[in-house]
């Protein structure tokens, strides 16, 4: 029997053998065993892909337009690889060479252009919406994380975005498709 449990997830429900129907497994005992539900959650890739945002601060100050105009073309294209194949991944499988779990609901994505700087973008996933929102530009040198409080401003900018999603993210203007 399959039993809903939730958008994202469905749960299987089906009795546990007693100890006579595994009398092949196991010895037998004198006590006849109770049956028992056994409950499996298998988590669902997404119906439909991730939809990428950008994050807006309270006075309107949108980051990311003035940084994509500064990447080259190469820089440009890497970016929409990365982005491209993320938005079809369950954020269960969001791993490197594009993606790591910062912690804290976190994420960076992560991608290089042709001189090898090493671009970030941190964000997270916003499930109610089905969207990913970026809220901080950054770069890695030396596996250090820049700017040093990525970590802080990401969830800052998450609390913003939860409680007024609407007017905290744009859509990201980024062809990914």
């Amino acid at each position: 029997m399959l039993v809903l449990t939730g958008v994202d997830e469905v749960a299987i429900r089906r009795p546990i053998p007693t100890r006579r129907e595994l009398s092949w497994a196991m010895p037998s005992r004198r006590e006849p065993a109770q049956k028992q539900t056994l409950m499996l959650s298998v988590s669902r890739a997404p119906d439909s892909p991730w939809v990428f945002m950008l994050y807006v601060s309270q006075s309107g100050k949108n980051e990311f337009t003035a940084w994509n105009a500064s990447l080259s073309a190469a820089g440009k294209a890497r970016r929409n690889a990365a982005l491209k194949f993320l938005r079809v991944q369950p954020e269960q499988r969001w791993a490197r060479p594009y993606a790591s779990f910062i912690g804290h609901h976190g994420y960076v994505i992560r991608f290089k252009d042709e001189t090898g700087f090493q671009h970030r973008l941190f964000g997270f996933f916003d499930p109610t919406h089905h969207s990913f929102v970026i809220s901080v530009i950054g770069f890695e040198q030396n596996d250090v994380y820049h700017p040093k409080d990525y970590v802080k401003r990401t969830t800052e900018r998450r609390v913003d975005v939860l409680a007024d999603y609407g007017q905290r993210t744009v859509d990201c203007p980024w062809p990914v498709s």
